[in-house]
């Protein structure tokens, strides 16, 4: 039994959609042809969510160095101040 056979066969038992009012109306649709806009679709969602991950990952790594350049100089100042 296919997906869209079994969802025709619950919508027509739950009275066709329309709050209880059986029309008689079934529509059977055959989800199989969509299947593969399927996979390509979470197939790219997943590229974008793991590109959008690396890009994040790459610019907390560059704040992390900026960071500790801008440690690195305030210390440096406060050496030298505290020479003065």
């Amino acid at each position: 039994m296919t997906l869209g056979i079994l969802v025709a066969q619950v919508v027509a038992a739950s009275g066709g959609g329309n709050g209880g009012l059986d029309l008689g109306q079934t529509k059977v649709q055959d989800a199989s042809g969509a299947l593969p806009y399927l996979v390509i679709a979470y197939g790219l969602f997943f590229l974008v969510i793991f590109a959008y991950v690396l890009f994040l990952s790459r610019r907390q790594s560059r704040l992390h160095g900026d960071i500790a350049l801008l440690r690195r100089a305030l210390d440096e100042e406060n050496v030298r101040a505290a020479q003065s």
